[in-house]
């Protein structure tokens, strides 16, 4: 920004000074000024050059990026705190991007002095010198804009609070890593030991642990009952642990809660079984409860309350969970998913016309496969009579 600025005042400055000149004539103001423009872009890149050479000499690691319709990637170094020398080493390479256009400047102005200033040679040289000098000097002025700093910021950030801008790296190579954790672990690379030593370390950052989470369950899942039981059992603890802030551990009750009455639901569907006890379905709903205190604005966490009221026996409290209008949501799909588990409800309030409304608006609203699937599973269930009841003695606790 701050180049653009300067290149846009450095324009009106030349072709002012040229018209004010009686030898250059409006010919040669308009070559000087297309010769002007270009030569900013020229010196852009010249630019980012520089900081290209300043992390190969000085050994910085780095990331690049290819903006669109720039042809040359943009480089950003991210060294790790503890690098040696690193205050030298980040205000040589804020400094060598500026330097590389003072040095061309320094060239096309040497050039310019024999060819004269008032040949046409010498009014191109010219333009192109102070195109040079116009991205070095806007870039030397100490200004940040959002999350981006100019050169002469960032110098003066390492020279005068080095403390400060080593602490803002800390903070930036933990976010890095965070996020290259996250990916990993969301990619399904991870096997189940590796993901229970995630989750079995509470002061994780929130987004890692909600997606160890989900991974762990679906893992476990599928390693089988004991597994999965296993995996619950941990990642209630975890939910609950004071090493975890009441948000994220609010997060997680949800997702398990969530996760465990799917897989409940899902048994009752197929051959019409309890895939728990009384004793599972307390537990299970005091989770669920658990996530929807700490997280009363969230769709996830009151659909597992709803799901946890199904599973006890009590269908006409998840109804009043789950209004049809009247709740903030920030997804259309979550909508679905209401009007789903809503459906479920009604089957098992013995209103299979009300459900299977809910059902097609569901679907009109993007409900996610699983759950629509689940409720149509539930609803012939329903047909057949073999819906079952859930265990008396998991709502008579309540």
């Amino acid at each position: 920004m701050t180049i653009a600025v300067g290149a846009s005042l450095g324009g009106v400055y030349l072709g002012l000074s040229m018209l004010r000149t009686d030898h250059w004539q409006p010919g040669s103001v308009g070559l000087a000024l297309v010769v002007f423009v270009a030569g900013c872009w020229v010196h852009r890149m010249l630019h980012d050059l520089g900081h290209w050479l300043a992390v190969a000499l000085l050994r910085l690691p780095y990331s690049r990026r290819r903006p669109r319709w720039w042809p040359l990637p943009k480089v950003a170094p991210v060294p790790g705190p503890e690098l040696r020398d690193l205050r030298r080493r980040m205000v040589l390479y804020a400094a060598f991007g500026p330097w590389l256009n003072f040095v061309v400047a320094a060239g096309t102005l040497m050039a310019m002095v024999p060819a004269g200033v008032r040949s046409g040679a010498g009014s191109v040289l010219s333009a192109v010198t102070l195109a040079g000098m116009t991205v070095g000097l806007t870039s030397l002025v100490p200004l940040k804009v959002g999350g981006r700093e100019s050169d002469g910021y960032a110098m003066l950030r390492w020279i005068f609070r080095p403390t400060r801008a080593r602490t803002n790296l800390m903070r930036a190579h933990a976010d890095r890593e965070m996020a290259a954790a996250v990916v990993e672990v969301r990619s399904g690379s991870l096997d189940l030991a590796e993901l229970e030593a995630l989750v079995a370390s509470p002061g994780r950052d929130p987004q890692l642990l909600v997606h160890a989470t989900q991974q762990l369950l679906t893992k476990s899942l599928a390693a089988g009952p004991g597994a999965f039981a296993q995996a619950m059992n941990q990642l209630a603890g975890t939910a609950r642990s004071a090493h975890v802030d009441r948000t994220t551990g609010g997060l997680i009750a949800a997702v398990v809660a969530h996760a465990v009455c799917t897989v409940y639901l899902k048994a009752a569907a197929y051959d019409g079984t309890h895939a728990g006890g009384p004793a599972d379905i307390d537990e299970l709903a005091a989770l669920a409860e658990l996530g929807h205190t700490r997280q009363r604005q969230s769709a996830l966490a009151r659909l597992a309350l709803a799901m946890a009221r199904i599973l006890q026996g009590r269908p006409a409290d998840a109804v009043t969970l789950l209004p049809s209008v009247g709740l903030d949501l920030r997804h259309e799909y979550e909508r679905g998913s209401i009007l789903a588990v809503r459906a479920i409800a009604e089957l098992y309030l013995g209103d299979p016309e009300r459900a299977a409304w809910l059902l097609r608006s569901a679907q009109e609203h993007h409900c996610p496969a699983y759950l629509r699937t689940l409720a149509h599973d539930l609803a012939a269930a329903a047909a057949r009579d073999r819906l079952p009841a859930w265990p008396a003695a998991a709502a008579s606790t309540h």
